[in-house]
């Protein structure tokens, strides 16, 4: 039987923003309609010649892609703990290519990607996990911040919290 995934950063329970997934997987699948669903994409994470890691994603048909969104987490092994940043990625001919800053190369970095195709069809990458250091001369070009909002473009889907006289930020995790 055919499979595959797609997993929503920071969904939890929640896959509204999985597109129709599970109506085109069981109809193409099950039923036999005539629906597109893409190959598996290859991914793989190296280091450009300043070694900083990069994610580097060949999707298939990426003619059909409406959207294509990177995610990169640090140092945390426990795969329920750890906080997905989105991360932008530059397209060059049919590879993506998105820069995975690090503040220690001696610490885990995991990534995958979530990619939409025109019919509304989303699937993740497979997963990469990588001490950036076991690939040669890494560097950590990290930059820390306290700022957690939609305009840093580190996370996408928080706002401001509302509570009697305190006000602050909430980050939804769904």
């Amino acid at each position: 039987m055919p499979w595959d995934f797609a997993i929503q950063a920071r969904g939890h329970h929640n896959t509204e923003k999985l597109g129709d997934d599970c109506k085109l997987w069981l109809e193409k699948h099950v039923l036999e309609k005539d629906h597109f669903w893409p190959a598996r994409s290859d991914s793989k994470i190296t280091l450009d010649a300043d070694g900083v890691p990069e994610l580097h994603l060949t999707p298939a048909s990426p003619e059909r892609i409406k959207n294509l969104q990177v995610y990169m987490c640090l140092k945390t092994a426990n795969n329920i703990a750890r906080v997905w940043s989105d991360v932008t990625s530059v397209r060059k001919g049919n590879v993506w290519i998105a820069k995975l800053p690090v503040f220690d190369i001696d610490d885990y970095l995991f990534s995958y990607a979530n990619i939409r195709y025109e019919n509304d069809s989303v699937v993740s990458t497979d997963f990469e996990a990588v001490l950036p250091s076991s690939l040669g001369k890494a560097v950590a070009t990290g930059k820390k911040s306290d700022i957690i909002s939609e305009g840093t473009g580190q996370w996408h889907d928080v706002g401001p919290a509302e509570g009697e006289g305190n006000d602050g930020v909430a980050v939804w995790f769904f």
